[in-house]
């Protein structure tokens, strides 16, 4: 339910998104603050579900071990910053650009970073649903 619920919204901001963007707004800034609604629930439920599930996916899938490892504070053992951190990241790095603090091209690279990460955390959660999470 929860992810169809999510698997709506991201339907609805693409639509939204593919319609003329406001006079006078960045779409680029649109852009990456649609990403930022979508990433944070995306990964939250990509998070949670293997938590609930962790055993099973642990057993099965234990490549998305390492997955997890890079999106939680696990990983910052390794000094590697963990999914909340890219999303503040691209959210200070939008918030510089709209004031002429930074550059265009940081942006953009900040965005294509929770993009990846997004791409990601959506494979898998639909993998865990489809073999692990009972119907």
């Amino acid at each position: 339910m929860k992810t169809q619920l999510l698997l709506a919204l991201s339907l609805s901001f693409l639509i939204l998104g593919c319609r003329t963007v406001k006079e006078g707004n960045d779409p680029l800034v649109v852009r990456t603050e649609q990403t930022l609604v979508i990433a944070r629930d995306t990964l939250d439920l990509f998070l949670s579900l293997e938590y609930q599930y962790h055993p099973v996916v642990r057993e099965r899938l234990p490549e998305m071990q390492l997955i997890v490892q890079t999106f939680t504070c696990d990983s910052n053992t390794n000094g590697m910053a963990d999914a909340l951190d890219w999303l503040s990241s691209l959210n200070s790095v939008k918030n510089a650009y709209k004031n002429k603090l930074d550059t265009k091209d940081n942006l953009i690279k900040a965005l294509a970073i929770v993009e990846a990460a997004l791409a990601e955390a959506q494979e898998y959660t639909s993998i865990i649903e489809r073999t692990i999470k009972p119907n």
